[in-house]
């Protein structure tokens, strides 16, 4: 065995000189700083080009993220108190991460202490009491209660001084916070109490039995958008969740079945009447056409390229109207040519069903740009589906297919609705949009990035869009309710006050309903057509504008109201089978789910279930903590592919996989992220050591993923020199096959179109004015000539097994082998360096990418080639490289690159790689002489 001595001194002399410098800053003498009513500053000056990469709503969510990482700062909270209130969100957004961890939107933000709950809300906030109360909501819906007390912190963003300045109110018992805001209590289960509650009240919040009474609390938000529910809504829902058998209240517009002749002549009345029996019978002759194929062809042609234009199309028997052409199309090929409204639980005729029918089929209009209050304008950040083409390197490639197919609904949001033996309390946002793509065999499976797009981003701006078409908040209301009474009608006793059949009114009809609300955003005209199949209001789907894209996307779907109880089978919440630090509101699958309440590791199994119960989705997080780090893993539901940006990243299962490191010291907590094991970034949130200074300093550094996402923005505006002076690009080389290699602080990245062969880790197809360029975030597997020449040592070699250098390294770092001879040309893909036993002696130092690649370093003298180590052939000893379990990584404090430059001052350091030679077999077998082995 080889003496550890010598990697011992390393890890002390090298990786954690940090520490001390750390030390030293904090040990110099405190003084009084500036009055308590002076703001706390967070300054993102070094982290402001991370904004750059976001569309602006975005830039504004993440300055209200660091807001909150700030006042963690701001509150000296320990690292295991931050690593509680954020472990299931991220400290640098990005849309590759949707569904995988929780980044939050809107105007305020959350922060647990263990003990009161911290909200921050926007300086002049004009919706303040709403931010406020939804906040609390939240927070209870996860922890299962109220905290003890609450302090409200306002914040103002100074753009032009790159900071944000936090304001501290006096905390207060939360009791009061809730009052002061508009919070609402009152028992509900007479008549008179029910209506006097929905009067006074505008946002149901919890609803649970006292004694022999129903208690209901909300809010009232009087200067908040609105939209009210009545006694008789409350009814309605009630009734449907009181029947016996059958589906629970819901609405859905369902494809209707094969159409008929009768069928095709009423929903498409422009068609001639000969040549719809000619289609439905199948019998072309004397329609002047030879098949249905021909026929479609020349619809097609019209609807996709207007040739022939559509009014050329009557003197041929077929219809000019677009909405008919498309109902036409679907005919031909055999598809159903309307869509019928299914009323579920009682919903039909009644006013609780027509603000389903209204929400459903106008989100699926707008989100594919159709209608006349399509919201782009007023709601920013809105995009319809037609103007947001897919990026080429994710479109479908050869062999997967070019349709895709599938449902998009309304549904509850399990994760804001907590139950209890005694009530149930509801969170932020009761309802979620959901969507799933058609699998093999029946099954369904999580879309791809174009289906669905415009949805997605409707669930995560839901209160936007609600503000501008209230019907939403409408449908939110419904949905609280709903959740509330299939809580009270499961314990089979307690009911609320109940109007009498003969009171509700069933009778309407969406056309009659639709033209007598003139105050509803959308007022274009309704295409609503009578076949003789349809079962219920029929309409047809009326087609987007054409835009050039992947391929054809077909939406079914509708509003489930609440199933949670019936969904969950008795499962239990994350509130109630986790421990209090960790504890988020929704199902857990508590076969897999377990954390001890002690050290706070372990797995959570988060779960979503389908209508009949089956886990559709699965989200699992393992945590762990160790002296120095708290980590989480946290990894989705497989998907067919796995965007980032425009860029496609590797995974053979579609497997997603997002890892970040908490670590902390008295002034500084750092977070390390990797997403599919490639370093995204890291955040420092560090008080400044000087004296009377109240602040917080954010800075950001990004890894070679986060260069990915600029390249190909850059190649988009300029393909030929795109890249040239882009921030971090150290040197450029051609590649072995015509490529242009980029070498940035952190990474390669790599332009060309021919097949690359270096090792990829992300990969875009940027269209150019010139055709479509790919633009790679690679590792070369091995080290050029310019690589080689601008390396230099920044530690002494030193001799240690294997097995102990990958668990000291951390993953995003590659490791690059000493070959005993030198290669000429280009490399095959899979030509990486021979697997190295981890038992073997190697002598390995650590160099760093600097200065000018024309001038040769000391080690490009060796004459040697460096190939890369590929790590997923040998084992890694007791802990994963750089992770949990196993010794620390480099940084002093970070598990990416890190420690000190030669001025002494804490920073990244940028371009690490570890060069490693094999010790000769004479010296393995003797390690005590093996220091200098070659």
């Amino acid at each position: 065995m080889s003496d550890p001595a010598p990697l011992q001194r390393l890890r002390s002399a090298v990786w954690f000189v940090l520490l001390a410098l750390l030390a030293a800053a904090c040990s110099g003498p405190h003084t009084d700083g500036p009055p308590p009513d002076a703001p706390y500053v967070v300054s993102y000056s070094g982290a402001a080009g991370r904004l750059v990469a976001l569309d602006p709503l975005e830039a504004e969510e993440q300055l209200r993220d660091w807001a909150r990482l700030g006042l963690t700062q701001s509150l000296g909270l320990d690292r295991d108190q931050i690593f509680d209130a954020l472990y299931d969100t991220t400290p640098i957004r990005d849309p590759a991460f949707a569904e995988l961890v929780e980044q939050p939107t809107g105007p305020g933000r959350g922060l647990f202490d263990g003990t009161m709950l911290h909200v921050l809300v926007p300086q002049g906030d004009p919706y303040r009491s709403r931010t406020v109360g939804l906040l609390l909501d939240e927070h209870r819906a996860d922890a299962g209660s109220d905290p003890v007390q609450v302090q409200v912190h306002r914040y103002h963003v100074r753009p032009e001084r790159q900071h944000i300045e936090l304001f501290a109110e006096p905390p207060a018992p939360t009791r009061t916070i809730r009052t002061d805001n508009g919070w609402r209590e009152a028992r509900i289960d007479q008549p008179r109490g029910l209506a006097d509650f929905l009067t006074a009240t505008n946002h149901l919040s919890r609803l649970e039995t006292r004694g022999v009474g129903i208690w209901a609390a909300g809010w009232r938000w009087p200067d908040t958008p609105s939209a009210p529910v009545t006694v008789e809504d409350v009814s309605v829902l009630q009734r449907g969740y009181q029947q016996t058998g059958g589906p629970l209240p819901g609405f859905s517009l369902d494809p209707g079945p094969p159409p008929t002749l009768d069928d095709a002549r009423a929903a498409i009345p422009g068609l001639a009447p000969a040549l719809a029996e000619r289609i439905t019978s199948g019998n072309w002759a004397g329609s002047g056409y030879t098949s249905a194929a021909e026929l479609a062809g020349l619809i097609e042609g019209t609807l996709f390229r207007n040739d022939p234009p559509a009014d050329a199309l009557p003197a041929r028997g077929l219809p000019a109207d677009r909405t008919q052409l498309w109902a036409l199309r679907h005919l031909l090929e055999g598809g159903p040519v309307y869509s019928q409204a299914r009323y579920d639980g009682g919903l039909a005729g009644t006013e609780v069903g027509m603000s389903l029918f209204y929400t459903d089929f106008v989100a699926k209009d707008w989100v594919s740009g159709v209608g006349s209050g399509v919201p782009s304008k007023a709601v920013p950040g809105f995009v319809p589906d037609p103007q947001a083409t897919t990026p080429p390197s994710l479109c479908p490639r050869p062999g997967e297919p070019l349709s895709e197919s599938g449902r998009l609904w309304f549904g509850q949001n399990d994760t804001a609705f907590t139950y209890q033996p005694n009530g149930v309390g509801i969170g932020d946002q009761a309802t979620r949009l959901f969507a799933r793509s058609d699998g093999p065999n029946g099954s369904e499976v999580e879309p791809s990035f174009r289906f669905g797009r415009g949805l997605r981003w409707w669930d995560q701006h839901y209160q936007e869009i609600a503000d501008y078409e209230l019907q939403y908040h409408r449908l939110e209301q419904l949905m609280r309710w709903s959740g509330a009474l299939e809580w009270l009608t499961s314990r089979g006793d307690d009911l609320l006050p109940q109007l009498p059949d003969s009171e509700i009114r069933s009778d309407l009809r969406f056309a009659g309903w639709y033209a007598a609300h003139d105050t509803l955003r959308e007022r274009a005209p309704l295409t609503l057509v009578r076949p003789p199949s349809a079962n219920e209001e029929a309409v047809l789907p009326t087609p987007s504008a054409t835009t050039p894209d992947c391929g054809f996307l077909q939406i079914v779907g509708g509003v489930s109201l609440a199933d949670g109880l019936a969904r969950s089978r008795d499962l239990p919440s994350g509130t109630v089978a986790l421990p209090p630090g960790v504890r988020r509101a929704g199902p857990i699958d508590p076969a897999t789910t377990s954390v001890d309440p002690t050290t706070g590791s372990g797995r959570i199994d988060r779960i979503t279930l389908d209508t009949t119960g089956q886990v559709t989705d699965r989200l699992t997080q393992v945590l762990r903590r160790e002296p120095d780090v708290a980590s989480v893993e946290t990894t989705g539901s497989p998907r067919s592919s796995i965007p980032f940006g425009e860029a496609r990243l590797k995974g053979e299962t579609g497997q997603r996989r997002l890892e970040t490191e908490t670590r902390s010291n008295e002034r500084t907590v750092t977070f390390d992220m990797a997403y599919q094991s490639e370093m995204f970034g890291r955040v420092d949130a560090t008080e400044p050591s000087s004296s009377g200074v109240r602040q917080t300093d954010i800075r950001v550094w990004l890894g070679p993923l986060a260069y990915l996402q600029d390249a190909i923005k850059r190649v988009h505006r300029d393909p030929a020199q795109g890249l040239d002076a882009a921030p971090g690009v150290r040197y450029q080389y051609p590649g072995p096959e015509g490529q242009t290699v980029y070498r940035f602080d952190d990474g390669w990245i790599e332009v060309g179109t021919a097949p690359t062969s270096s090792r990829v880790s992300g990969t875009a197809e940027v269209a150019t004015p010139g055709g479509v360029v790919e633009v790679r975030a690679v590792t070369p597997q091995r080290l050029s000539d310019a690589d080689v020449a601008a390396l230099r040592v920044t530690q002494d070699a030193t001799v240690a097994r294997f097995g102990d250098v990958l668990n000291i390294i951390p993953p995003d770092i590659p490791i690059f082998r000493a070959d005993s001879v030198s290669l000429v040309g280009p490399e095959p893909a899979a030509a990486l360096a021979a697997a190295i036993p981890v038992e073997a002696l190697v002598r390995f130092r650590i160099a760093r990418t600097t200065g000018d690649p024309s001038s040769p370093g000391p080690i490009s003298r060796e004459g040697r080639t460096w190939s890369l180590v590929d790590r997923a052939t040998v084992g890694t000893g007791a802990g994963s490289p750089g992770g949990p379990g196993g010794p620390p990584p480099p940084g002093g404090g970070g598990g990416g690159p890190g420690g000190a430059d030669e001025s002494g001052e804490d920073r990244r350091r940028p371009g690490q790689i570890v060069l490693v030679t094999v010790c000769s077999p004479a010296e393995q077998e003797q390690p005590q002489q093996s220091e200098d082995c070659a």
